[in-house]
């Protein structure tokens, strides 16, 4: 067997060249500085907005990453000593992008330089009416830009503006935009942007490597309130932001119908213990809230057709998605989640890995609006043509025929050791197009035994490691020997850290490839 090193090399596929490029990812050099005179023009315009006193007010977006955005502009015009406002939409009343309504409120009040954040690149109509008001108009945001743009005066996006090959969260985009208006970063705008590159699935590639280590390092180092006060686990990592801070970020968005989804900008913006508490309190009632809601569904609810599950469903639709992928899940079908919104239905749909929404619902007609990924995604049609269109999506739903391939490194038991888990380790951290490894053990039924709180979760302490398989009482083998493919992973209880490695399968529809 190769070394563990060398396999963990092929599992990425990383030459040794990759592997040293890779580690060496984690300081402010490796942030992206553009070199673009539009770039240096819009932030003169900035600049000279601040000298001349005109108003200016930043629109954000509802989700985490348009929080992130939103509060790191603020906080950097505010640091330039600018008139300067902000506003995040509510989902549920001006929706996705800038809104027209708000645009008229904006002039009314003076405000004389309109900054969109994690939004505006397919507002037309809107950034029009802001500048046939005497607004002029900057955007910066990251999503998919079309052939025809927005007449704005400035557009920062991360390719169109030539600043990476690879998508970045808005709030990246609004950091590199602080560096050119304050000449630094400041280390908090680094981490709101990193929280900001896991909350909205950014590749883990290159810049936003970087990002992510200088933003865990920042948290362990600043110990700032505002991110601490969300969740306290001592160990900083991709798991921390993905579990404890991101789902109280985002909470707020799927749940407040009013603008007091704001409290979250005021929440990431404030030096004061009292409030910063306050509204973490807030937000972790939205979170809990968001759970309960989304905990269970009524089975007598689900319809079958064509293979699908649909489910409608009378919670907010900002949880739509949410509760999709949970039956989805469970049910290991392809599921679509619909919301009635006035004359409108909306529709969130979550599918098993081996569909494709997108390349599935291509060239369906009759839909108002559609977007996502090829596994999760969403869309809306007018509720007149409700089922006409379910048949229509649920019989497109067909998964593919090729068999999906997962790849397992395979890793003997004396190979456990903290060594070995540090090497590991340094190929993360991981997200999306990059995940952590999957490794494969072959362990002994008899080193199991039953949780007391539940007999169908087992756990088994083999060298230094602790082996969780939920659920995995009767999925181990009658040979005495039982296959198990997961992940590792450090848990810290009360003070005690522990390797634990948690079972994802031991069996498996998909082919798997072991590198040995």
């Amino acid at each position: 067997m190769i070394s563990l090193f060398e396999r963990l090399l092929k599992y990425y596929n990383f030459t040794i060249e990759d592997y040293k490029a890779w580690v060496s990812l984690g300081r402010e050099d490796d942030i992206p500085k553009p070199n673009d005179d539009k770039f240096f023009a819009m932030i003169e315009r900035i600049k000279l907005a601040v000298k001349n006193g005109e108003k200016i007010v930043i629109y954000g977006d509802y989700d985490a990453d348009g929080i992130t955005s939103t509060s790191i502009m603020y906080m950097t015009l505010k640091e330039l000593n600018a008139e300067v406002g902000y506003f995040i939409p509510s989902r549920y009343v001006e929706g996705y992008g800038l809104y027209a309504g708000r645009v008229d409120q904006f002039a009314e009040k003076g405000y004389k330089l309109l900054i969109t954040v994690d939004n505006g690149v397919s507002r037309f109509d809107e950034v029009k009416r802001a500048k046939d008001k005497g607004m002029d108009v900057i955007i910066i945001d990251h999503h998919t830009i079309q052939e025809k743009l927005p007449e704005a005066d400035f557009i920062f996006h991360q390719t169109y503006s030539n600043v990476t090959d690879h998508n970045i969260s808005a709030a990246f985009l609004t950091l590199i935009v602080s560096h050119g208006l304050l000449g630094y970063y400041r280390p908090y705008y680094i981490v709101l942007a990193g929280i900001a590159a896991l909350s909205d699935s950014m590749p883990v590639t290159k810049a936003n490597v970087a990002l992510l280590r200088l933003t865990f390092r920042y948290i362990e180092k600043y110990k700032y309130y505002n991110i601490l006060s969300l969740g306290t686990d001592p160990i900083i990592d991709e798991k921390y932001l993905n579990y404890q801070i991101i789902p109280k970020l985002n909470a707020i968005g799927r749940i407040e119908t009013t603008i007091k989804i704001n409290d979250a900008v005021k929440f990431l913006t404030s030096d004061d213990h009292r409030t910063i508490s306050y509204y973490a309190s807030r937000l972790d009632a939205y979170n809990k809230k968001r759970k309960e809601l989304t905990s269970s569904f009524s089975e007598s609810n689900i319809r079958y057709i064509g293979g699908a599950c649909i489910y409608e469903s009378n919670l907010p639709l900002g949880l739509g998605g949410l509760l999709a992928n949970r039956i989805m899940s469970e049910k290991k079908l392809p599921t679509i989640v619909l919301s009635r919104k006035e004359d409108e239905v909306v529709a969130s749909l979550r599918t098993p890995e081996n569909y494709d929404i997108i390349e599935s619902l291509k060239d369906l007609e009759g839909l108002d609006e559609f977007g996502g990924h090829k596994n999760a995604a969403g869309l809306s049609f007018p509720y007149n043509k409700k089922e006409e269109m379910i048949i229509e999506i649920s019989s497109r739903l067909i998964p593919s025929k090729e068999i999906i391939k997962r790849t397992a490194i395979e890793l003997n038991i004396d190979e456990i050791t903290s060594d070995s888990y540090k090497l590991i380790s340094s190929f993360g951290p991981y997200g999306n197009s990059h995940p952590s490894p999957i490794f494969h053990l072959n362990i002994s039924n008899q080193a199991f035994h039953s949780f007391t709180s539940n007999p169908k979760h087992i756990v088994a302490k083999v060298a230094d490691v602790t082996i969780i398989y939920f659920n995995g009482r009767d999925k181990l083998n009658i040979n005495g020997y039982t296959d198990l493919y997961g992940r590792f992973e450090l848990n810290d209880y009360r003070g005690n850290t522990t390797l634990q490695f948690i079972v994802e399968f031991s069996t498996s529809e998909n082919e798997i490839v072991l590198i040995k």
